[in-house]
């Protein structure tokens, strides 16, 4: 954040006033992607097993909906 401030700060003054408050902000975005990312990857182990459990190494449709909406990840 620093850099970007220092970069931006000519145009935008109030980045460096709000540098704390930016920083939390960040901080908060950062910790909320770390558990969607656990989540999500946790989702995807559990549709992975079931699809070798049944071995046919598909995961449906619905399946993938659900992930892509709830976390993001998108299987292609």
């Amino acid at each position: 954040m620093p850099a970007v401030v220092d970069s931006l700060e000519s145009g935008y003054p109030e980045l460096r006033r709000s540098g704390a408050r930016i920083a939390t902000a960040l901080r908060q975005e950062e910790q909320t992607f770390d558990r969607t990312l656990e989540r999500g990857m946790a989702m995807l182990d559990r549709l992975i097993d079931e699809a070798v459990e049944r071995h046919d190494g598909v995961i449906g449709g619905e399946a993938a909906f659900a992930l892509h909406d709830t976390t993001a990840f998108r299987l292609s």
